[in-house]
């Protein structure tokens, strides 16, 4: 990831914040995405890696916003932040659709899980 499509992530994190901020911004319901879980995955934003992909940011019904790295079918991980300063993931790690979650305490840098399940589904052939 380079300075400039960092700064078009956060820049796309602001937008979908935008229109995700109010209730029932999907109409089935959903929970408005809170100021804290902007603020925190602009901050993991900040500090991914030159050399891994854009995610894509994913809003989330329970209020929380997401980053998803997407590699095709069963190669993807999801990264999501409620502003608590814990990073939930998932992912699906290739054809054998071998699966990989929990939490990571976020403090200002992407936990190694998180960096080799990335590394590892970007690689699959």
């Amino acid at each position: 990831m380079t300075l400039d499509s960092g700064t078009q992530l956060i820049q796309e994190l602001h937008e979908v914040f935008n229109e995700c901020s109010i209730e029932n911004w999907d109409g089935y319901g959903a929970l408005p995405i809170q100021e804290k879980a902007l603020l925190e995955a602009e901050r993991f934003i900040t500090v991914i890696p030159a050399f891994m992909p854009d995610p894509e940011i994913v809003p989330e019904p329970s209020g929380d916003i997401g980053l998803q790295w997407s590699f095709g079918e069963n190669r993807i991980l999801t990264v999501s932040f409620e502003g608590r300063d814990i990073i939930t993931y998932a992912a699906i790690l290739g054809s054998s659709e071998r699966t990989k979650c929990g939490k990571e305490k976020f403090n200002n840098s992407i936990p190694q899980v998180i960096l080799k399940g990335i590394e590892e589904i970007s690689s699959l052939a």
